[in-house]
């Protein structure tokens, strides 16, 4: 009875998480649709880069230390792994069918910062000749946990919670990524000079919002207008402590 019990309350855990839920955004035609593009760039003195201890599995990855990603730059400032978003929007363009996928190849996660539409599926992959171990946190809460020990093992899942998740491994603590859930297909990640684009918007007034996993969150509203084309700059200040 216990262990049929502990069955039950475990498939509704994955059944809370891990499958679709119904998705209020709708996809229509954007007539006379406007585009945002412009960079998001760092001001102020540039802090040193993070690093972390690799303490385990050296033989394959690497001795010494591991460079953090939590805040990188470009030669023009501009800022990588930022995502911006137009929140707000109820209906519009299609998502891109591009397969949703995080890679650990050499003891690090690829891409560090990536979008993944809610309700469809998403797939791990452990391209490492070790035992990896995939660790997701929204909030701060464990909505995954998932071992890998194979090389070119998979495993699809689909994430049921818009938000922020942190993706770290368990057995290599130096190894960390995030997962934009997302909604709508309004956003964009930052490019390899901090550059970004959303186009097919609906007319109307949204809130513009950047997030960056070291510098945090900032918002605005922005006005699209049928037609226009808006290039705007949206710019981290390094604080002064």
């Amino acid at each position: 009875m216990i262990k049929s019990f502990l069955l039950f309350a475990s498939f509704l855990w994955l059944m809370l998480f891990l499958t679709p839920a119904q998705a209020g955004y709708k996809v229509e035609n954007v007539a006379n649709g406007g585009a945002l593009t412009g960079r998001v760039i760092f001001k102020g003195e540039i802090p040193a880069q993070a690093r972390a201890p690799i303490t385990s599995d050296q033989r394959v990855c690497g001795r010494g230390y591991r460079k953090l990603k939590n805040l990188v730059l470009s030669s023009g400032r501009g800022v990588l792994n930022a995502v911006v978003t137009l929140e707000g929007v109820a209906g519009g363009k299609a998502f891109s069918r591009v397969v949703q996928l995080i890679d650990q190849h050499d003891c690090a996660f690829l891409p560090h910062v990536q979008l993944a539409q809610k309700g469809r599926e998403f797939v791990i992959l452990n391209s490492d000749p070790v035992h990896h171990n995939i660790h997701g946190y929204l909030k701060g809460r464990t909505i995954f946990n998932l071992a890998q020990p194979l090389m070119g093992k998979r495993i699809p899942v689909v994430l049921n919670r818009p938000g922020i998740i942190e993706v770290k491994c368990d057995l290599h603590p130096w190894m960390q990524a995030w997962i934009y859930v997302v909604e709508h297909p309004y956003y964009s990640a930052t490019g390899t000079d901090g550059e970004y684009m959303i186009d097919r918007i609906p007319p109307g007034t949204y809130r513009l919002r950047v997030w960056q996993e070291a510098m945090g969150v900032m918002e605005r509203e922005v006005t699209i207008e049928p037609g226009e084309a808006l290039n705007i700059d949206l710019i981290y200040e390094a604080t002064v402590e």
